[in-house]
């Protein structure tokens, strides 16, 4: 299992969510091999969010966001993504 920490800029939070929360977004999410998927948007600067996703394999992942259907909906954002980070969990002491 990965976490995968991915930024994207949209011109506008209106316009990323009206893009985002579009049924078939949510369902390829699920077919690609998605386990979980949140949200999260800068205090500062609501149009610059951040997506922490669970995927079973890192290639899951690399599908989906390098996708030509992926690319298509940010772009419908007025979008662009900042940086796809892959993570995976250690061994390190930890705090829940």
């Amino acid at each position: 299992m990965i976490t995968a920490l991915v930024r994207i800029r949209a011109e506008s939070w209106e316009q990323f969510k009206s893009v985002h929360d579009r049924p078939h977004w949510q369902d390829r999410l699920k077919r690609a091999g998605n386990v979980s998927h949140v949200v999260l948007r800068q205090l500062d600067e609501q149009a610059d969010v951040v997506f922490i996703d669970r995927w079973h394999f890192p290639q899951d992942a690399d599908d989906y966001y390098f996708s030509d259907a992926f690319s298509q909906e940010v772009g419908e954002m007025g979008g662009a993504i900042i940086e796809v980070i892959k993570l995976e969990a250690t061994d390190a002491a930890q705090t829940a």
